[in-house]
């Protein structure tokens, strides 16, 4: 109940500054109790995340989001969002969550950065390997030899040199 907070007369000064440990954003949220309830983010709170977000990820302007959680979910909004405003990034939303819309939309956009949950990425996976296996078996071969090779050479130079053009390969295939 926000009426005890509501009033018609108060004017807000945009010049005002603001202090981190100050309200940023309200999400609501079911949360694990299932009970809905407002979830109050904090300046320093949504700072520590692009700060914490930015040491683990190297998200430029040139990086391309696809948003497949609606924002109201506190990872979409703190992790997607703020990522990619902050960067400068492009943020595509869906039309619909159907795995061929999906793919589509990531090839329209040529998306670069996919941030989900675990169920999110066992569905992609699944329509990856449902394309794979529609390949024919000299290019089943060769993928699979050229991401072997790939792994091989992450773990011998703990680098990923390989990353780009085999993602490339595999988006323009699906």
């Amino acid at each position: 109940d926000f009426s005890s907070i509501v009033n018609d007369d108060v004017k807000f000064d945009i010049k005002k500054s603001y202090q981190l440990d100050d309200v940023a954003s309200l999400i609501y949220t079911s949360g694990t109790s299932g009970q809905p309830k407002g979830v109050m983010l904090t300046h320093s709170n949504l700072l520590y995340e692009l700060a914490a977000g930015s040491r683990k990820f190297n998200i430029t302007s040139a990086d391309s989001f696809i948003v497949l959680l609606p924002l109201y979910h506190i990872f979409a909004f703190t992790t997607i969002f703020l990522f990619c405003t902050s960067a400068g990034s492009t943020l595509t939303f869906v039309r619909s969550l159907k795995k061929s819309e999906i793919f589509e939309t990531i090839k329209e956009t040529k998306t670069t950065i996919v941030f989900g949950v675990p169920k999110l990425f066992e569905s992609i996976y699944k329509g990856i390997i449902e394309k794979i296996d529609e390949q024919s078996i000299d290019k089943k071969f060769l993928l699979r030899t050229f991401t072997l090779a790939n792994n091989i050479t992450i773990r011998i130079f703990k680098k990923n040199f390989g990353k780009p053009r085999l993602f490339q390969m595999r988006r323009n295939k699906l």
